[in-house]
């Protein structure tokens, strides 16, 4: 066992005496200052790979941050496109409706059926189980 001021006193010599001023010590105090200096390189080496480790974790958030953000950016696109001919669609029925019309004829008219189909596709692209306030299909 070796007093803390022993210890700092040591790892102190370990750092700035040269490799020939060390050789030069008695075995015990050479063996006390080469260990002391182990010993703080372990250190030093311990706490700069938890650096680079909470770097990496933090890199890695963000990457994963913009990609959700851009994901959801494209969601939010491909909604804004569906809700657009939600609305287009539901103005036609409703038009044809209070003008007695066939609905297949007002759906024919606004977005097409192949458009109503495309629209449909859109939508179910989006996973709207990852969007707020949405509950599973299966609940």
């Amino acid at each position: 066992m070796i007093h803390a001021n022993r210890y700092g006193i040591a790892a102190r010599d370990a750092r700035i005496l040269h490799a020939r001023e060390i050789r030069r010590l008695t075995s015990e105090r050479r063996q006390a200052t080469l260990v002391a200096f182990v010993i703080e390189r372990q250190a030093a080496v311990t706490d700069l790979t938890i650096n680079v480790f909470c770097k990496l974790i933090g890199s890695n958030r963000r990457k994963a941050e913009l990609s959700r953000t851009e994901r959801r950016l494209k969601e939010a696109e491909v909604l804004d496109r569906v809700a657009l001919d939600h609305l287009k669609l539901g103005e036609a029925l409703l038009a044809a409706r209070e003008s007695n019309t066939d609905l297949a004829s007002a759906i024919a008219a606004s977005l097409g059926w192949d458009g109503l189909i495309a629209s449909m596709a859109a939508a179910k692209s989006v996973d709207i189980t990852r969007l707020p306030g949405s509950t599973s299909p299966e609940a």
